[in-house]
């Protein structure tokens, strides 16, 4: 991959994009400690409005990524702003609610796709206040399927199984317990490095991270 390249360009922008909106959460729940419920929905109300922003600024072809989910399950959302004023929307999920996800047997074992994706997508349907419920599922007590429900009810059409299967590489097994946050990226990041032919660049950098913690592990115990 040389040094560099496109798919670390993605890496280092779905970091930021992950950072940045943590923080923003994080603010948010602040809010409710210090003022009143009303502050946190004023809040809510002010940071959709600046996503929607962002949604409407994206070009054709262009995606933003966003950390999703709710209280207790962590999920990535990607959008996209396809040609025609329409949106592509994936919520990546591995744990919680993955029983709506294509699913397929593979050496004896069912697994999942780790994408959940709505296309063609009236841009007009990602509005403010679809954007003010996903951002408040991760702020009130919620279940993951009403992130679903709520995604179903934008229009346009879910991609297929048969697209999905045509990448049995990408499925995955079930999440049990814990690290939702970076299982998601993780599924994230494969799926991007596979849509550039380079999914052995995927799994280095994957084995490189797991050295390079052990190491941080070793240097904290001496």
């Amino acid at each position: 991959m040389g040094s560099g390249g496109e798919t670390d360009q993605v890496a280092t922008e779905v970091a930021r994009q992950f950072g940045e909106m943590n923080v923003l959460m994080e603010e948010i729940e602040q809010i409710e400690i210090t003022r009143p419920e009303g502050a946190k929905a004023g809040a809510l109300e002010a940071f959709s409005g600046e996503l929607l922003g962002a949604v409407k600024r994206l070009e054709p072809g262009k995606k933003m990524v966003l950390p999703g989910g709710t209280l207790h399950h962590a999920m990535l959302y990607e959008i996209e702003k396809l040609e025609g004023g329409k949106i592509k929307f994936t919520i990546v999920n591995t744990g919680d609610e993955l029983s709506r996800h294509c699913s397929m047997e593979i050496d004896g074992k069912v697994k999942y796709s780790p994408s959940y994706t709505r296309t063609d997508i009236p841009e007009g349907n990602i509005d403010g206040e679809f954007l003010k419920n996903l951002v408040g599922f991760q702020v009130y007590k919620t279940n993951v399927r009403n992130i679903y429900d709520l995604l179903g009810r934008k229009g346009g059409r879910k991609i297929s199984d048969a697209e999905l299967q045509e990448h049995p590489d990408l499925f995955i097994k079930p999440q049990k317990l814990g690290t939702c946050t970076h299982k998601a990226l993780s599924a994230y990041l494969k799926m991007q490095y596979h849509k550039k032919g380079k999914l052995k660049d995927f799994r280095r950098m994957k084995l490189m991270s797991k050295v390079s913690t052990l190491n941080n592990l070793k240097r904290s115990m001496d």
